[in-house]
This record gives C-alpha cells, sequence and structure tokens, in this order.
C-alpha cells in the first residue's frame, strides 16, 4: 500500500507538471503571436491614403474654381461699370447739345426727354421705368426747348426718387385732328402731391413760356393720379402761334 500511495502520488506530481508544461508553451505561443497581431493592426490601410488624396484634390479644385469665378465677377463688374460711364458721358453731350437749340421742335424736345430719361435709369436701374410716345406730327411742330424735360425732372426729383417702389415715367403727346389742339403730359406713378403741395414757381413760368409760344389760351393743368402719381397736362394750339 505505502508503495501505491508512493507511485500515485509520483504520477499526480508528473501530470502537474505535464499541466504547467503545457501552460507554459500555450502561453509563449500568445506572446509570440502578439506581435504579429499589433503589426496587422498598425499597418495602414492603402485604400485610406487614396481616398483623402482624392478628397483634398476636390476640395483644392473647389477652392480654385470659385477663386477663378470671383476674379471672372470683378472683371465683369468693372466692365459693366466702365460701359455704363461711357453711355453717361454720350448722353450727357447729347444733352447739352440740344439744351440751346433755337429750332426745337416735339420731335426733338421729346428726343431730348429719351436721353435724360436714359441717364437717369442708368443712375437707378432698379428704381425707374419709362415709357417715350411721339405723334406723327411732332417733327414739324415748333416747341419751346426744355418744356416738358423740366417737367420730367421734377417727376423724378420729387415723384420717382422719394417713393421706395420706385415708379414708371410717361411722356407723350397727342393731336386732336377735328380741332387742331396739342396736348403733352408728362406723367409718373411716384411718391405723389403731398396734401399741402401747392404750384411752384416753376410751374408759373413754364406756363407764361407756353403762352408767350402759343398765346393765351395755353394752359397747364396738374392732376392727381391713381393710386398715386402726378400727371402733368400741357394744352395749346399751334395755330395761336403769335
Amino acid at each position: 500500500m505505502p508503495e501505491r500511495c508512493q507511485e500515485s502520488g509520483k504520477s499526480e506530481e508528473a501530470q502537474e507538471g505535464t499541466f504547467e508544461a503545457v501552460e507554459i508553451e500555450t502561453h509563449r505561443g500568445a506572446v509570440d503571436r502578439q506581435p504579429e497581431h499589433q503589426a496587422d493592426a498598425e499597418e495602414p490601410d492603402p485604400a485610406d491614403g487614396h481616398f483623402l488624396m482624392v478628397f483634398l484634390a476636390i476640395v483644392f479644385s473647389l477652392l480654385f474654381s470659385l477663386l477663378a469665378m470671383r476674379g471672372e465677377r470683378k472683371e465683369r463688374e468693372r466692365a459693366d461699370r466702365l460701359g455704363i460711364e461711357l453711355e453717361k458721358n454720350r448722353l450727357e453731350r447729347e444733352l447739352d447739345a440740344r439744351l440751346n437749340d433755337a429750332d426745337a421742335t416735339l420731335k426733338t424736345e421729346l428726343q431730348l426727354v429719351r436721353s435724360y430719361l436714359e441717364l437717369m435709369q442708368l443712375r437707378m436701374p432698379d428704381h425707374l421705368r419709362f415709357s417715350v410716345s411721339a405723334p406723327p406730327m411732332a417733327g414739324s411742330l415748333r416747341f419751346p426747348a426744355m418744356a416738358l424735360l423740366t417737367l420730367v425732372e421734377n417727376a423724378v426729383r420729387h415723384g420717382i426718387d422719394p417713393s421706395t417702389e420706385g415708379g414708371h415715367i410717361d411722356v407723350g403727346a397727342r393731336c386732336d385732328q377735328a380741332t387742331g389742339k396739342v396736348t403733352a403730359w408728362v406723367g409718373d406713378t411716384g411718391a405723389g402731391m403731398q396734401e399741402t403741395a401747392q404750384p411752384g414757381v416753376g410751374l408759373a413760368k413754364l406756363r407764361k413760356r407756353l403762352q408767350g409760344f402759343y398765346g393765351s389760351s395755353a394752359r397747364i393743368e396738374l392732376h392727381e393720379a391713381a393710386p398715386h402719381g402726378v400727371l402733368v397736362e400741357l394744352h395749346f394750339h399751334p395755330e395761336d402761334t403769335p
């Protein structure tokens, strides 16, 4: 019996030694394999680098495109400003040439008004609209220079400019074939007349000029336009010219 117990003890010790050896080998194997797994985890993926390069290329391409578009826009704005200045100079020279026209007709007066309104529209493109119409007999009808232009200037200054929405100016003339009387007008859809407004010195002088040109029957009428604005009409008979 003692011998069997000793043998059994030795067997158990041998088994324990075997188990310890297996555990040591297993641990060594795990330790040996660990650097390989870490190396695999730390190695960068080539696809990630390619994606980053593509992304950066797109970003820089967009930036360069935006800068180029900004430069082109500045050049277009500069060209537009230069074109506007050249057009202003042309219109101003045309106005100066016609202001003192001793042989002015209704046609040349309406052309003068159109040039002035084109100039004003360049200065306030989103604020002013206009229309100018001339009757067939306008070219042969003598007319006091700047008579309509004075009214148009007044419409721009006191009607269109103060209005937050801007407005439309309509200028024209017509002839009554039955009576031969002519009516010329300047109307605007601007701020309109103030409640306390009274006919000014400018209208009195214009009436005097008109009567000196077409006789005492010539008159000026001032009306309020609906829903807002002013209409000024010049009535005269060409045959009454002194």
